[in-house]
């Protein structure tokens, strides 16, 4: 009996896709060059947020929604998606993706006022969240399954490489042009993207779902497209405005009725738009909450390091940004091994080490302040970025191999999804425990640079805290595998 853990679903009878290596080639180049170019387009804006906090007058708390505003419209957008590929093929998807995104860029790089830019940044969130949803249901359905662990973690190196270029390209860049020269020179890169898909990306053919012929559209559940956008919005909104208490209230609220209801409706919808289903085997479940708890501690790092080493260690953006290239420069070393050895001995303990590696190298993290020495920031870095590593191509592995072929749409969709979600909350979360330690040490007659050192220490505790919680629940796995759908 097949071991979900250790081996993805096969082909169905007759499909001939895990055998053409060409595709497989084809399919592979395609993903591999748009995770590096999405992950180097996201990268590349961190470095300069104080910068654009600056340009704006704006704190931290507030410039969050530069990043905050194309997660939030990805999460809105990420079930869509998964339902598009589903249902009109990956391609497709994939191709308009790298439309919004080309297009997204520009606008940020014309933005006249805060305003706009966080417009725009949502228009490349949405070209981000159909490409997201389609990338690993296309190497799902043409990699051979004894290898798809690997082709993963091939996808997942590439990413990192974009990390790792991001910081260091973004500070060289707004060095020399300021903070829009990051986004100008996202567009010839979107443009790439674009062209390669439209050119490369071959047509695949989606499995029938159970019941529906191949050429048979399924429905979009708007009502709950809806349901769902509204109930992230308020969520989020909770979240980022911890500290007022009556918008806090009122968005929260709003937020939690509208994900019960999103909940009840996908429970009763003929084509529901989230498939509740995958979640009765465990090692989906296990795997998509593994996913949600990585990202949220990670990005409690991600966020808040920019301003750590700018502001409160008064570094310029170029060295800045050459420091924060050492995690994601480890996360593309370890994550193709580690996502190779998961098609050998599983994923639990190589996700949850990795886990753990996170926790320890937030936790050291937390200990610093203005004077720490360099080495020890350097330190917590390779932490975070082996960790992370390891983690990421196991935990996804086991999340696409948990999911019927049929379904490889809205499993991709579900996993970006919590990874997205994860990103939000961990920068939210981050922001907010800054803001409010900080804004308590100053009443309390502290200098705004202890308060502020105190707020970091504190916001990177609480992420490594919920790496640990992560550590554990990777470790829930099926016992039974999944069958494989009669396609």
């Amino acid at each position: 009996m097949r071991n979900p853990d250790r081996e993805p679903p096969g082909p169905p009878p007759g499909a001939g896709w895990s055998g053409d290596r060409v595709l497989q080639r084809r399919v592979l180049l395609v993903a591999v060059l748009g995770s590096f170019l999405s992950s180097l387009s996201s990268s590349i804006v961190g470095v300069v947020l104080p910068r654009i906090g600056e340009w704006a007058a704006l704190g931290v708390h507030d410039v969050a929604w530069v990043t905050l505003v194309p997660m939030l419209v990805i999460a809105a957008f990420l079930l869509p998606a998964g339902w598009a590929g589903d249902t009109f093929g990956h391609r497709a998807t994939y191709v308009a993706g790298s439309a919004f995104a080309t297009a997204g860029s520009l606008g940020c790089a014309l933005a006249p006022d805060f305003a706009s830019l966080l417009v725009f940044r949502g228009v490349q969130g949405v070209g981000a969240a159909l490409a997201m949803a389609s990338a690993p249901a296309l190497i799902t359905l043409t990699a051979d399954p004894a290898r798809r662990g690997g082709a993963l973690g091939v996808t997942s190196t590439a990413l990192y490489v974009g990390l790792t270029i991001g910081p260091p390209l973004g500070g060289w860049l707004a060095s020399l042009a300021g903070f829009r020269a990051v986004f100008f020179a996202q567009v010839p890169l979107s443009l790439v993207l674009l062209i390669v898909c439209v050119t490369g990306l071959p047509r695949i053919r989606p499995p029938a779902r159970a019941g529906r012929g191949r050429g048979e559209a399924r429905r979009l559940d708007l009502a709950g497209a809806v349901l769902l956008a509204v109930g992230v919005c308020g969520l989020l909104v909770a979240l980022a405005r911890g500290r007022s208490g009556s918008v806090a209230t009122t968005c929260g609220l709003a937020g939690a009725a509208s994900f019960a209801g999103f909940i009840a409706r996908e429970r009763r919808a003929r084509s529901p738009l989230l498939d509740l289903g995958l979640f009765a085997d465990r090692s989906f479940l296990s795997a998509t909450a593994g996913a949600f708890l990585n990202y949220a501690a990670l990005f409690h790092a991600n966020f808040l390091l920019p301003f750590y080493l700018v502001d409160a260690r008064g570094m310029d953006t170029g060295r800045a940004g050459s420091l924060l290239m050492i995690m994601p420069l480890l996360m593309s070393l370890v994550a193709g091994p580690s996502g190779h050895l998961s098609d050998r001995i599983g994923s639990r303990s190589l996700a949850s080490g990795g886990m753990m590696l996170l926790a320890a190298g937030l936790g050291l993290l937390a200990t610093c302040d203005a004077g720490s020495p360099i080495a020890v920031v350097v330190a917590t870095l390779v932490l975070m970025g082996v960790g992370t590593g390891i983690f990421v191509a196991p935990n996804t592995n086991t999340l696409m191999a948990s999911a019927p072929r049929e379904a490889q749409g809205s499993a991709a969709g579900i996993m970006a999804l919590a990874r997205t979600t994860g990103m939000m909350v961990g920068t939210a979360m981050a922001a907010v425990a800054h803001e409010t330690v900080r804004a308590a040490g100053i009443g309390a007659g502290m200098s705004a640079a202890d308060a502020g050192a105190r707020g970091l220490g504190v916001a990177w505790a609480v992420g490594s805290a919920v790496a640990v919680v992560g550590a554990a629940v990777v470790l829930v796995r099926s016992k039974t595998p999944r069958s494989d759908p009669v396609l």
